[in-house]
């Protein structure tokens, strides 16, 4: 019996002394895996982060170049077209940094956790690339090398044109922030041919008279008015379109500034354009006979006038005109801006207040007629040359019969003249 105890009592030391062996080797194998684990936790809860971080950092990138874009489509500025993508992506969460970059055509915005380069990317792009280094919550550089982990995101807008250009554009409205200012004014018995494009005002137009308009569109940003016998083709001009920024200061803004040398006009009626950093005082021709004038850009400081039954030529010509240019009388001008170098396309420009056209039935120009502080009144009859004639100014009265057109004006260097902003969408 006592054997028969004793043996039952070794067999339940002996079943416990495994209980005890299996809590020890259960610990031993749970103290084994546990760093392991803690740090597959880590990585997968530094990984969501990550995640998150990267949509984060992506809609950033995104929102500062459509941001940049429009801007550029509204201003046809890439300088201002960068800030604004950079500003907005610090408004959106990049660490305010330090700005480097030429700002014209690349700007970037450093920090010690953030960096961003903007691009411009021609003809109307802003690209946007960033980087953010994150640190690492819990997996530390055993398990990456580092103890902070980089991200990055990049995106890439462009403000592409919608279809539509005009010949005419009226910018007065947009200029005053307002679409009740009259841009353009018909009055009398005009005739407006208008050939593939369209007339436009970023203001209101104003129809007075025996009017005749032909042209592929007719619109206003404000209203336009019709009062006495008035024939438009279409017969309905649209009203309350969006306004459009100056389509040519992107291009021809810059030429416009007047050298500081100052001349006095040549003798005879044929003359030559200024040498660089020169500009003629004032121009003034009287008479009978024909004003030749030979290729280049003349610079005028203050008037341009023509007097009397003067025949003006001149191919590859632009005159840039600091105070009036006025043609009166019976002239005659066959003028065509030239189709190469810094003022290609470029036939007609002033920073003053007016440009008065007069001419008869034999006057033809080919280029284009730039006035963006000022007025154009056209009076007579001028025709199109070459298939290009499209003028743009803060305000256009039309008193005779005038021709304008388009499809050639890509073969002469002028821009396109789109009547629409912009459409700003990601590309990348």
């Amino acid at each position: 019996m006592r054997t028969l105890r004793a043996r039952l009592g070794t067999a339940r030391h002996f079943a416990a002394r495994c209980r005890r062996d299996r809590r020890g080797a259960i610990a031993i194998v749970t103290a084994l895996a546990l760093p392991p684990l803690i740090l597959v936790l880590g990585l997968g809860i530094d990984v969501s982060y990550w995640a998150t971080q990267q949509v984060e950092l992506q809609r950033l990138a995104d929102v500062a170049a459509l941001a940049g874009a429009a801007r550029y489509g509204a201003t046809s500025n890439a300088a201002t077209a960068l800030t604004t993508a950079a500003d907005v992506a610090e408004l959106n969460g990049l660490a305010i940094g330090t700005r480097m970059g030429d700002g014209a055509t690349i700007l970037t915005d450093a920090s010690a956790g953030d960096s961003a380069t903007v691009t411009f990317v021609a003809p109307a792009g802003i690209s946007v690339s960033v980087q953010r280094k994150l640190p690492l919550l819990f997996a530390q550089a055993a398990i990456t090398g580092s103890a902070t982990h980089t991200i990055d995101a990049t995106a890439q807008a462009q403000a592409t044109p919608q279809p539509g250009q005009a010949c005419v554009l009226g910018l007065g409205g947009i200029s005053n922030g307002v679409t009740t200012n009259t841009d353009i004014t018909l009055n009398g018995n005009p005739s407006l041919n208008l050939t593939g494009c369209d007339l436009q005002s970023d203001g209101s137009m104003i129809f007075n008279g025996n009017v005749t308009v032909s042209a592929g569109e007719i619109g206003a940003s404000g209203t336009a008015t019709t009062n006495g016998n008035v024939h438009l083709t279409p017969s309905t001009p649209l009203q309350g379109l969006p306004q459009v920024r100056d389509p040519l200061v992107a291009t021809y803004g810059g030429l416009l500034a007047m050298p500081a040398g100052h001349m006095t006009q040549p003798g005879g009626m044929s003359i030559t354009p200024p040498p660089a950093g020169e500009a003629y005082s004032s121009l003034l021709f009287n008479g009978n006979g024909t004003v030749t004038l030979a290729p280049g850009a003349y610079y005028v400081a203050a008037n341009v006038t023509f007097n009397g039954n003067l025949t003006i030529n001149g191919s590859g010509v632009t005159l840039i005109v600091g105070g009036t240019l006025t043609i009166n009388g019976n002239a005659t001008m066959n003028l065509a801006a030239p189709s190469s170098g810094p003022t290609a396309g470029l036939l007609l420009a002033t920073t003053g207040p007016s440009l008065t056209l007069n001419g008869n039935a034999g006057t033809s120009l080919a280029g284009a007629i730039y006035v963006p502080n000022g007025g154009v009144t056209f009076n007579g009859n001028i025709g199109v040359r070459s298939s290009c004639l499209v003028a743009v100014a803060q305000t256009f009265v039309f008193n005779g019969n005038e021709g304008f057109a388009d499809s050639g004006c890509a073969a002469l260097g002028v821009p396109p003249v789109y009547n629409r902003p912009p459409i700003t969408r990601l590309v990348q």
